[in-house]
């Protein structure tokens, strides 16, 4: 049971940092934008398929961040 309650908070914590990332965006800078929603997938999808293709936790991280940056500033956009 105790493992379950330690893995929900870890959970909630990490989808808070998103929560955050979206308030801000919407209410604060009044960017209606959802790159902030496809950017924290995007580098988790990035960093998996590098772990499970075989490369060190430390690429994969530079990669996911690479690409969250190229998704961030519009360079994949389509429209």
């Amino acid at each position: 049971m105790d493992i379950v309650l330690i893995t929900t908070i870890n959970e909630a914590l990490l989808w808070s940092v998103m929560a955050i990332g979206v308030f801000i965006m919407y209410k604060i800078l009044d960017i209606p934008g959802l790159s902030a929603e496809g950017v924290f997938p995007l580098g988790a999808a990035i960093y998996a398929s590098q772990v499970v293709a075989g490369a060190s936790p430390v690429v994969a991280t530079t990669l996911a961040v690479v690409g969250g940056f190229c998704r961030f500033s519009g360079r994949f956009d389509s429209y």
